[in-house]
């Protein structure tokens, strides 16, 4: 009787166990599931951002297809301001992704929406902006690096 009654409440503490270990894992998955939502949320927040706009608009639509340093130095304040913005957003989202690889397809999801000629002007503009000692954007390893990623991702 005794053993029978040790059987069961081992029996029992088993399910608990596994409930347990369930109830875990379903944690985790809602955790991940919200960090992603958040992650959307911050990302829709900055293309939403008029200076984020007038930035892109003026990578698109002002400068070059083969934009210099000296087109750049040529902007107005404003839209060199917007094009700042511009990169410091793609920056940050560069050390995003490097933080945790899993938040590249979202990221690329939102850069998949820019034409080809946007990306590939922005990767001049870090390059020229890199090469140059006087602005702020001396050094520009993670929107080249990201950039590399997303044409990884797409591939």
């Amino acid at each position: 009787m005794l053993q029978e009654l040790a059987l069961i409440g081992d029996f029992c503490s088993g399910i608990g166990i596994i409930i347990t270990l369930a109830y875990g894992w379903y944690q985790l998955s809602q955790h991940n599931s919200d960090r992603q939502l958040e992650l959307n949320n911050t990302l829709a927040e900055y293309f939403r951002s008029p200076e984020i706009l007038k930035g892109v608009r003026t990578i698109c639509n002002t400068l070059s297809k083969e934009p210099t340093l000296d087109e750049l130095k040529k902007l107005n304040d404003e839209q060199k301001e917007a094009i700042n913005a511009v990169m410091y957003g793609i920056k940050g989202h560069g050390i995003l992704v490097e933080d945790n690889e899993r938040r590249l397809p979202v990221v690329s999801k939102y850069y998949d929406t820019f034409p080809e000629t946007l990306i590939y002007k922005l990767r001049i503009i870090a390059k020229e902006m890199s090469a140059d000692e006087q602005t702020i954007h001396r050094e520009n390893f993670w929107i080249i690096w990201l950039l590399d990623k997303l044409d990884e991702h797409r591939e």
